[in-house]
C-alpha cells in the first residue's frame, strides 16, 4: 500500500539512504589520500549498519545525488593529488568495497532461506576440519573470532579489508 502512494521498494529505500548521507561530507582535501578514505569510511560503517540494505542499495545505484556527488570528487582529486592512476577507478573500488563488506554483514544477519551466519559457517567449517589442510587456520585466524564477534571484531574485519586494499592500490600506483 505504502508503494501505491510514494514509489516502489527502490524508489523508498533509495529516498532513506539519501537522507542518511544528505549530512555526509568530504574530509578534509589536505589529508593524503588514504587518510582520507578513512576518515570517510570508518564513520559512515554504523551508520550504515543501522540501516540494512542501505549499503547494498548504494551498490546497486548510481548514487547519483548532490551530498554523494561531491564527495565522490572529493575522493578522486585526493587520489590524483597523490599520483594514484586511475583515480575514478581506485575511488569506485575503495567505496565499493567498503559497501560489499557492509552489505555481507547486512546478508549474515538477515532472515534469508537458510543460516548465513559466522555461526553457521563456522560449523560447517569444524565438520571438514579433518578432511582439509587448512580449515584448522581458518576457523582460528578469521571464521573462529568472526562466529563470536562483537561489533569491536567485525570492524577490525572491515578496516583490515580497507587498508589491505588501499595497500595495494598504492603499490600498484607506487605511490
Amino acid at each position: 500500500m505504502l508503494y501505491h502512494h510514494i514509489g516502489g521498494q527502490e524508489q523508498v529505500i533509495g529516498g532513506v539512504v539519501e537522507r542518511l548521507l544528505d549530512g555526509l561530507r568530504a574530509p578534509d582535501p589536505a589529508l593524503p589520500w588514504q587518510e582520507w578514505f578513512r576518515a570517510l569510511l570508518h564513520p559512515v560503517r554504523p551508520t550504515l549498519l543501522r540501516f540494512p540494505g542501505s549499503a547494498r542499495w548504494l551498490l546497486l545505484h548510481a548514487p547519483a545525488f548532490p551530498a554523494i556527488t561531491a564527495v565522490f570528487d572529493a575522493g578522486i582529486a585526493a587520489l590524483a593529488r597523490d599520483g594514484i592512476a586511475r583515480p575514478a577507478l581506485a575511488a569506485t573500488t575503495i567505496i565499493d568495497t567498503a559497501m560489499m563488506a557492509i552489505t555481507l554483514h547486512d546478508d549474515r544477519t538477515g532472515l534469508h532461506d537458510g543460516p548465513r551466519d559466522h555461526g553457521a559457517i563456522l560449523d560447517r567449517f569444524i565438520a571438514v576440519r579433518d578432511a582439509s589442510s587448512s580449515a584448522g587456520q581458518l576457523i582460528d585466524e578469521v571464521i573462529g573470532p568472526l562466529a563470536h564477534a562483537e561489533d569491536d571484531v567485525l570492524e577490525q574485519h572491515y578496516r583490515y579489508l580497507l587498508e589491505s586494499l588501499m595497500a595495494g592500490i598504492a603499490a600498484r600506483s607506487g605511490a
